[in-house]
């Protein structure tokens, strides 16, 4: 599932590491994401308890002391990477991408964004390497690993219109093409209009397109060969909606739920996942739980799950699972210990990512360090750390329904 990146600061940062405190707490992990009822029901499964340490430093391979600046991009089985602040550097808008993998973390690369951006976006490019994306006032400039130096190397700088103009609160996603690479720019709602999302060709001359306004949420971006399939859930009653784009911009519509596996199961929000033979599943559910913000919504029905499957595909910002063995969506976190220490509050974790490698289960997510029945005002974006687990894929038994028939 695609969440926008929000910025932040060191303030928050040094915050962090202050109030951080040693020790361990235990954490239940619901490894079934979709509940199925009926005559071929999965059995239910026994929660799998991972151990996670309170954040103590590299060294001890639970965490990273930094907040996430975006999500996790899962690179391969048993590879993660995320984008961080570079707790190792005082400047403004200094950052760093760290692996993790079952047997730890290896610092990849650091760097700052120009002109001080601030929203960062970190993700990979179609013939595998990483790439950054840096949003200041007026810019957005791409960059993309050298893993043999380290170093960035910014490749193009998008100029962006006036803010009072356009509007654009963030540009979290980015997909590379070959030819061009498309910006996803988040509009932020003022008086008199609303919210939305926009996309641009980069680097590119063209002006913005609109992909949607009003309520809605990008639920996947997958590619496949030199196009981008774009799947918009839309408020108002709309459902959801496939956007493809080429990579000279045109666009066809279509409803998804027209190729999708139709269900019985519950799930809350949509889950991406991919496997090695370049598969890419999505799964859409019900809206009950985005009510408050969509009336009138309901997608397929209660307690129904709509599946779509893509082949010979790819994803620029990874999958929340890979590979689907065992798995098609991430687990759900739930605090068996009594007492949390400072700083954990699985039910406000951030962007859970799974990699299964052979008999190692991965799972890496951001932890913000805020309680929030203490800290009301404060965004739980806004402090943290990158928490991982480990924990043993033998232990995981799928509770998913069969594939579905239909592929794109």
């Amino acid at each position: 599932m695609l969440a926008p990146s929000r910025a932040t600061t060191m303030a928050a940062l040094r915050s962090f590491m202050k109030v951080s405190a040693p020790g361990a707490a235990a954490l239940a992990l619901g490894l079934g994401c979709a509940r199925h009822r009926g005559a071929d029901a999965a059995p239910a499964m026994d929660p799998v308890v991972v151990e996670v340490q309170a954040c103590a430093g590299v060294e001890e391979g639970t965490c990273l002391p930094a907040p996430l600046r975006a999500p996790p991009v899962v690179v391969g089985p048993g590879r993660v990477r995320v984008l961080t602040d570079d707790w190792a550097s005082p400047a403004t808008s200094a950052f760093r991408v760290t692996e993790i993998t079952h047997d730890g973390a290896r610092f990849v690369v650091a760097g700052r964004c120009p002109e001080q951006g601030d929203e960062m976006s970190l993700g990979r490019l179609a013939d595998g390497a990483s790439a950054v994306l840096c949003h200041s006032f007026r810019a957005v400039h791409f960059g993309v690993v050298d893993e043999r130096l380290p170093r960035i190397e910014w490749r193009w700088r998008q100029p962006l219109p006036d803010w009072t103009e356009s509007r654009i609160s963030a540009v979290p996603y980015f997909v590379d093409l070959g030819p061009s690479v498309v910006l996803f720019l988040e509009i932020a709602a003022s008086k008199g209009s609303t919210a939305g999302w926009n996309t641009q060709l980069a680097p590119s001359a063209l002006p913005a397109d609109s992909l949607c306004m009003g309520w809605c949420k990008l639920a996947a971006l997958v590619v496949t060969g030199e196009k981008l399939h774009t799947l918009v859930l839309r408020g108002n009653g709309q459902g959801p909606q496939e956007v493809t784009i080429d990579a000279k911009g045109i666009r066809t519509a279509s409803d998804p739920l027209k190729a999708a596996q139709i269900s019985p199961g519950e799930l809350g929000e949509p889950c991406v996942s991919e496997d090695q033979d370049g598969t890419v599943t999505v799964r859409l559910g019900e809206y009950r739980q985005l009510g408050s913000y969509t009336p009138n919504l309901p997608l397929l029905g209660e307690s129904t799950v709509a599946t779509v499957r893509y082949e010979h595909a790819w994803l620029a910002h990874g999958p929340d699972v890979f590979p689907t063995e065992r798995l098609f969506c991430t687990p759900r976190l739930s605090l068996t210990s009594s007492a949390p220490t400072s700083g954990d509050f699985p039910t406000l974790r951030k962007w859970p990512r799974v990699t299964l490698d052979g008999e190692h289960g991965l799972l890496v997510y951001g932890q913000p360090n805020v309680d929030p029945t203490n800290s009301p005002g404060m965004h739980a974006s806004y402090a943290g750390s990158v928490r991982i687990a480990r924990f043993s894929a033998g232990e995981v038994t799928s509770g998913q329904d069969s594939a579905p028939d239909q592929a794109h």
